[in-house]
């Protein structure tokens, strides 16, 4: 009997209201908690992506500058570079600039603007 008494006591104090009201407060803190912390992992996946693309990217120049590197490395990837920077030529040759006539396509155009007025001038002209 005293043992059914005893486990009464406890059943009593697990049973009260302060008891639950405690476990209550502490359940909501904890789902507070939990929900802060899936925002996070959610931010960090997100971060860990983007930091995965820039590391690709950055990969991607390392390797277009490696080889960048190893043609600068070569007698004719020298020259090829001074010839696309300082525009020379070798003895011998010649260095050939092509020029659109735009000059003749300028000068006809004003005579073509004007409107019905200017077409009127141009006409008894």
């Amino acid at each position: 009997m005293a043992e059914f008494q005893k486990n009464r006591k406890w059943q009593k104090i697990a049973y009260s209201k302060l008891t639950l009201f405690t476990l209550f407060v502490f359940l909501v803190l904890l789902s507070v908690s939990l929900v802060k912390i899936a925002g996070k992992s959610r931010e960090t996946a997100q971060n860990n992506q983007t930091v995965l693309r820039e590391l690709e990217k950055f990969q991607s120049q390392s390797a277009a500058l490696s080889g960048e590197i190893g043609k600068l490395k070569t007698p004719d990837g020298i020259e090829e570079k001074i010839r696309e920077k300082y525009r020379v030529v070798k003895d011998g040759e010649g260095l050939i600039v092509i020029i659109d006539d735009k000059g003749n396509a300028l000068s006809e155009e004003p005579s073509k603007q004007g409107g019905f007025w200017g077409f009127l001038k141009n006409l008894f002209k």
